[in-house]
């Protein structure tokens, strides 16, 4: 997954044109068959690993879009939006949201699909 962001990340916009792109391609069936072995090696299920899989892709697909779309005022934004509103939970994670680097969130997203 850290290849596949980075390679991802090489590109402008590279998660966005990823997103809607039909996925049966011949590497893209090699990058899944190699990540579904290491899973079902590890003792998962090949159930468990198909949807494993799926998930740390959309996570990492999503994350970095979100990390290449990402203008510096978005922070500011989001803070202002949510003290704009009545949103008791957020207000109180709001910080939470846009801390840390990308990096981080990602290697903590990985972690937590893993667990």
């Amino acid at each position: 997954m850290r290849r596949y962001r980075g390679a991802l990340l090489r590109h402008r916009d590279g998660a966005a044109l990823v997103a809607g792109t039909y996925a049966a391609e011949p590497a893209t069936l090699r990058f899944s068959d190699a990540v579904l072995a290491a899973l079902m090696s590890g003792g998962a299920s090949a159930r468990e690993a198909a949807w494993t899989l799926t998930a740390m892709v959309y996570f990492t697909l999503g994350l970095t879009q979100e990390e290449q779309g990402m203008a510096e005022a978005d922070e500011a934004r989001l803070r202002a939006a949510v003290a704009a509103g009545s949103y008791p939970a957020l207000s109180e994670a709001a910080g939470h949201l846009t801390e840390g680097t990308f990096d981080e969130r990602f290697e903590d997203g990985l972690d937590r699909v893993l667990a």
